[in-house]
């Protein structure tokens, strides 16, 4: 029998956190941030004041797309070659290739993915970017703290 480790609400707590504390630095618009488990499922979202409706689907899509894809949305879109892009970004609607999705693995073991998250609102998509990777390393010192 395997055993299979997932992500507890304390980790997760802990990186939306991290996020939301990031959040108002760069251009300070209002974003959503969202987590899911290796599957996509969705674990939380936050949504900050003033942020549009939208912005938490295309979070919720970035994190699912890193998750599923065991991959950060942006090394994505630059390994799958642009012809067929439109045909996996058509199929089910829920992928996108935009910044701000990275995938949630130990550092330096890309290989087993953990869940993906996903921040969405910021112009130019690379501020998203950041804030993601914040929750990440957040996520990542509470589970495999540097000794």
């Amino acid at each position: 029998m395997y055993e299979k480790k997932v992500l507890g609400l304390e980790e997760v707590q802990k990186a939306m956190e991290a996020m939301i504390k990031e959040a108002p630095k760069g251009s300070g618009r209002p974003v959503s941030l969202a987590i899911v488990d290796e599957v996509g499922n969705l674990i939380m979202l936050v949504r900050t004041d003033g942020a549009r409706p939208f912005n938490s689907d295309m979070a919720i899509k970035k994190a699912y797309t890193a998750a599923r894809w065991k991959s950060d949305t942006a090394a994505l879109a630059e390994r799958i070659p642009k012809k067929y892009m439109q045909g996996i970004l058509e199929f089910g609607n829920e992928y996108t290739t935009v910044l701000g999705g990275v995938a949630i693995s130990k550092r330096g073991e890309p290989g087993t993915v953990y869940g993906g998250i996903g921040c969405a609102g910021r112009i130019p998509a690379d501020e998203d970017d950041a804030i993601a990777r914040v929750g990440l390393k957040a996520m990542q010192d509470a589970l495999w703290p540097s000794k």
